[in-house]
């Protein structure tokens, strides 16, 4: 799998998984950061309100959607992380 149709899915992957938790859909935004040659950043921006729910209480729901990413890495065979931030 090339690594931009990686980040796509895994752009696609994690945007699934935060519209479900948020309040604010429209203001969720999922880019993906190939600069690095090893790894896929990906970085989600949420409304302020949002950041909690997708963080979770002591970073619960944000580890459980990297295990998620890391097990959907495998197959592309190029590592990502994940970066939340409010927008």
């Amino acid at each position: 799998m090339a690594k931009e149709e990686a980040a796509m899915v895994m752009c696609d992957l994690v945007r699934t998984m935060v519209l479900a938790m948020v309040d604010e859909p429209k203001a969720v935004n999922v880019s993906a950061d190939m600069r690095n040659v090893e790894r896929i950043a990906i970085t989600v921006d949420v409304a302020p309100g949002d950041v909690g729910k997708v963080i979770g209480k002591q970073g619960r729901m944000a580890r459980a959607m990297r295990t998620v990413m890391g097990a959907a890495s495998i197959a592309s065979g190029i590592p990502t992380s994940l970066d939340i931030r409010e927008s």
